[in-house]
C-alpha cells in the first residue's frame, strides 16, 4: 500500500542523496570515521570538530564559503543531539512503495557534482536507474556535495528543466503510473 497521495507526486529528485537501498554502496568514504565524533556525546569539542570536518568535505573550498553560511551549517549540526544523528544515519527505511512507483515510470532526476567528496555519485545514479525506469542524470562538472551552492545557476537550470518535463502522475486501473494531464506543456 502506498503511504502517500499518488496525485501529489510528480517526480523524485536526488541531490547529493543517498538512496536508502544502497547506503554502503554509495558513501565514499564510508561515514563511520566521520560520524564517530559527531554521534558521541561526551566531548563537545570533538563533536563540533566532526561537524566542521563534514562541512569542509561538503565543499570544494570551504574557506570560500561565506562565514554566515558556514556558521549556520555548523550551528544546525551542533543543535541536533548526537543520539538523533545516530538514529537518522542508521535508520532503515522501507523503500517498497518508492521502488514500485519508480518501476512504473515515475520520473527521477539525479543532480550531482563531479567533485563530490562524500558520495559516490556514479553509484547513486546506478542505484536510481535500477529502481526508476525514467531516470535523468545531470553531472555538474566541478561541483561538490553542495552543488546547489557552488554551481547555483547550473543546478537551477537542471531542476527547472526537469520540473517543466514532469506532470502530476496518477495510478490508473492497472496500477501503472501515468501522467494525469492536469498540466499542459
Amino acid at each position: 500500500m502506498l503511504s502517500f497521495n499518488p496525485t501529489s507526486l510528480s517526480g523524485v529528485v536526488y541531490v547529493g542523496g543517498i538512496p536508502n537501498t544502497a547506503a554502503t554502496k554509495v558513501l565514499d568514504p564510508p561515514p563511520e570515521p566521520m560520524l564517530g565524533p559527531i554521534i558521541q556525546n561526551t566531548n563537545v569539542t570533538l563533536g563540533l570538530a566532526g561537524g566542521a570536518a563534514w562541512i569542509d568535505m561538503s565543499f570544494n573550498d570551504a574557506s570560500a564559503v561565506p562565514w554566515w553560511y558556514y556558521v549556520a551549517l555548523l550551528g544546525s549540526s551542533a543543535s541536533v543531539p548526537p543520539a538523533v544523528i545516530e538514529k537518522v544515519a542508521g535508520r532503515v527505511q522501507d523503500a517498497t512503495a518508492l521502488k514500485t512507483v519508480g518501476a512504473t515510470g515515475l520520473p527521477a532526476l539525479v543532480i550531482h557534482g563531479t567533485r563530490d567528496k562524500l558520495v559516490n555519485n556514479a553509484a547513486v545514479a546506478e542505484v536510481v536507474r535500477e529502481n526508476f525506469k525514467n531516470t535523468e542524470v545531470w553531472n555538474i562538472e566541478g561541483g561538490s556535495h553542495t552543488v546547489f551552492w557552488e554551481h547555483e545557476s547550473q543546478f537551477v537550470d537542471a531542476l527547472s528543466r526537469f520540473a517543466k518535463k514532469v506532470r502530476p502522475w496518477t495510478v490508473d486501473d492497472d496500477s501503472c503510473w501515468q501522467p494525469c494531464g492536469l498540466l499542459t506543456q
